[in-house]
């Protein structure tokens, strides 16, 4: 055993030394699609009232939150109608701007229990249908703060280049150590892709509006990324 984590421990300092110089990734064809996600998801809404949200409650917080991410663009909008609160946070990486390892990192499953919120249930391979279109599998949680009454329901999902990111049957709390050496080989053959990070959060259970014409408009838009599944050919057409 004690050779296994020798072995493994020379594997990570291989990946670190390598990754940064990685001669396979042709970067002279990077892409970034730069400030869209705005463009894609500001829909007009009939019945919810909305806000712009920012990622802390101080500017200092706010600066902190956008240098750990180091996203290359960010949608974070929150919705309102009477008692029923909905929030739409969508976030993108261009390709070579960060680690697979450390997007799937920073999950409501770690930053939101590390901030005091407690995991009561969770679900993780939820499928989900909007409009004509289904979605690809959710992580599914629901959370509560500390001294509050209600529950925060979340769907999360992480996409990289197109294809859905295998989080396991876990919670990440905690990321797999064999996750993160299998994504760091990854981005060090392929390259760093393209990212998607989005999250539903409802403080209702999701079922309860899921027919509303205007949620069905904001979540219709995920397709936009690629969150919509394959349609299945009918092979007797």
């Amino acid at each position: 055993m004690r050779y296994f984590w020798i072995f493994l421990g020379f594997l990570v300092l291989g990946i670190v030394v390598f990754l940064p110089n990685n001669p396979f990734e042709n970067r002279s064809s990077k892409v970034n699609l730069g400030l869209h996600l705005k463009k894609l998801f500001s829909v007009n809404v009939e019945n919810w009232k909305y806000q712009d949200l920012e990622l802390g409650s101080t500017e200092r917080g706010i600066e902190k939150a956008k240098k750990i991410l180091n996203f290359d663009d960010h949608f974070y909008r929150e919705y309102r109608n009477g008692d029923l609160v909905f929030s739409l946070y969508v976030a993108y990486w261009g390709e070579g701007k960060m680690p697979a390892q450390l997007v799937a990192s920073h999950t409501p499953d770690r930053c939101w229990v590390e901030n005091g919120m407690k995991c009561l249930d969770y679900r993780f391979s939820e499928n989900l249908s909007v409009e004509n279109f289904s979605l690809l599998p959710a992580q599914w949680r629901v959370f509560k703060k500390p001294n509050s009454q209600n529950n925060s329901y979340v769907l999360y999902w992480h996409l990289i280049d197109g294809e859905l990111y295998d989080f396991g049957n876990r919670l990440n709390a905690i990321p797999h150590p064999l996750n993160w050496i299998r994504d760091a080989l990854k981005d060090a053959f392929l390259g760093t892709r393209e990212q998607y990070f989005v999250r539903l959060v409802s403080n209702v259970p999701f079922e309860y509006i899921w027919e509303d014409n205007d949620i069905k408009k904001i979540v219709s838009n995920l397709k936009n990324i690629g969150l919509a599944k394959p349609k299945m050919i009918n092979q007797s057409e």
